[in-house]
């Protein structure tokens, strides 16, 4: 079986019928104009060409917002103030400029729990990236590396532990 492709014949009455739709149709949008007094054009609006009443927006705001994502300054010390809000009573370091290590404890069923956090601004910290690694180069999962020598085998200045490894077999 073939597939064939035609072009059609329009006949005068279909094109007519066409016409006359359009017509119709056009005639209802502009007739707004005339027996509405809702203008179809920005220039006809008398409220276009008015002045408007401020709108509730916090300008003080938005300049805060603007000015943070160009002043590293204003970004950095709007990053310091964030992380000390947000950990209060924990000791914070700065490992490097928009990289935070955050200590603190927290008391699960009576018992304290050494919390590590790193908090990244990777706007400010633009010279660093964060890439994960493995123990081991190689396709053998049972290496056995601490994550400090990790760390100093990729050069990094803050590591993570992202994932559980059994300790008696270093075997995620």
């Amino acid at each position: 079986m073939d597939t064939l492709f035609a072009a059609k014949n329009w006949s005068n009455q279909k094109l007519i019928e066409i016409a006359f739709y359009i017509s119709v149709v056009a005639g209802l949008v502009l007739s707004q104009c005339l027996f509405f007094n809702n203008p179809l054009f920005a220039d006809d609006m008398r409220l276009a060409k008015a002045t408007l009443a401020p709108v509730g927006i916090n300008q003080e705001s938005i300049k805060n917002k603007i000015l943070n994502e160009i002043s590293p300054e204003i970004r950095e010390n709007n990053f310091n103030e964030y992380i000390k809000r947000k950990y209060p009573n924990s000791l914070i370091k700065t490992v490097a400029k928009g990289i935070k290590h955050i200590k603190m404890t927290r008391y699960y069923d009576g018992r304290p729990v050494k919390i590590n956090v790193v908090e990244v601004d990777l706007k400010l910290a633009d010279n660093f990236e964060i890439k994960p690694a493995l123990s081991s180069t190689s396709n053998n999962l049972k290496s056995r590396k601490t994550i400090t020598t990790i760390a100093k085998n990729n050069d990094s200045i803050v590591a993570i532990n992202g994932t559980y490894f059994k300790p008696q077999t270093g075997v995620p």
